[in-house]
């Protein structure tokens, strides 16, 4: 996905917003916040206006003008300026906001008979609350136990339409597979992510819970990942097997990947990914296998893109579109 210039305002007034209301909430004096900001609007502009000048000129790479491409380096940046994870509080809230709901869908997901509707009631609730983000349209936004019961509730009629006949699909492909790599996206949907993932273990798959390795954005950390399993069910599933993926970016690119991804990636039958980061970054590259990425449109962009109304689930499913090199014979050099 390439960068328009709603995706410009959005990193811009997002990033610089939810900046100025953590510092509000650390100790600085009023003449250190008041310099931290003018740095971060310079650094900020100076970052986009960078990203769109290189993506001009063909030896860059194509990822330059990419919205999880440049949102991660303005994570970089405001991570740095701010001398922490500027996101802690916000996900700490996120976390907690859906811990309640998550335990009582996986009550009531136990009293479901047939196992292809757990799995799908799970996988609804999972797409669903990646809607938990940590602001919309530059204003910072803190998530409440209600609003996380009200996406899973209403989870399966916020289907995106044209995208509604692959959630069997999808559902028929969980049901088949047998070691699946599952990459995590927002710590508030994240106790989601873990009863589905519990639940597919309890059916004796083998999943692979692929996390960030450090904080980035809202994003979880392979910590976050033990932290929920833990809260959820006591303790964490030997079964269930949690890596990072190298180093941390908003979405996946390959050149960022640690080397224990790529034999999860490998070894895999099914890759899930979630969040927009995933659907921005992941079609750019050519990958040996399909991938299913599972979201919630929250922009105007996506929603245009994947021609859908905002705030509608997507099940999205990305071709496997890697091509073999040919390899040249002594005789043909």
């Amino acid at each position: 996905m390439k960068v328009v210039e709603e995706c410009v305002n959005c990193i811009y007034d997002k990033g610089l917003s939810v900046f100025l209301s953590e510092i509000e909430n650390k100790e600085f004096n009023r003449s250190e916040k008041d310099e931290k900001r003018k740095i971060a609007e310079e650094l900020l502009q100076n970052l986009l206006e960078t990203c769109l000048n290189d993506t001009r000129m063909k030896t860059y790479p194509k990822h330059s003008l990419n919205p999880a491409y440049i949102t991660t380096l303005r994570s970089y940046i405001l991570n740095h300026l701010f001398g922490g994870d500027l996101l802690l509080n916000v996900k700490i809230n996120a976390f907690y906001a859906s811990i309640n709901v998550a335990k009582i869908l996986w009550e009531q997901s136990k009293e479901i008979q047939e196992v292809e509707r757990q799995i799908k009631t799970l996988l609804l609730a999972a797409t669903a609350a990646n809607g938990i983000e940590f602001n919309y349209e530059g204003e910072v936004a803190i998530a409440t136990e209600s609003f996380v019961n009200s996406l899973v509730k209403n989870a399966e009629q916020n289907v995106s339409p044209q995208y509604r006949p692959f959630l069997d699909q999808l559902t028929n492909d969980i049901m088949e597979a047998n070691h699946i790599l599952y990459l995590v996206d927002n710590v508030g949907e994240l106790t989601f992510d873990c009863l589905l993932i519990k639940k597919l273990v309890e059916l004796g798959k083998k999943v692979t819970t692929a996390a960030k390795k450090k904080p980035i954005l809202n994003d979880a950390t392979t910590e976050d990942v033990n932290r929920s399993y833990i809260t959820l069910f006591g303790d964490v599933d030997p079964n269930i097997s949690i890596i990072h993926t190298g180093i941390p970016t908003v979405g996946l690119f390959p050149g960022f990947i640690s080397k224990e991804f790529w034999n999860a990636f490998d070894s895999a039958d099914l890759i899930l990914a979630k969040g927009m980061g995933h659907y921005e970054s992941l079609p750019l590259f050519h990958w040996k296998k399909p991938i299913w990425i599972l979201f919630q449109a929250k922009c105007n962009p996506i929603a245009k893109e994947t021609k859908s109304e905002l705030r509608e689930l997507i099940f999205f499913y990305l071709k496997s579109n890697f091509k073999e090199r040919r390899k040249i014979t002594p005789k043909e050099k």
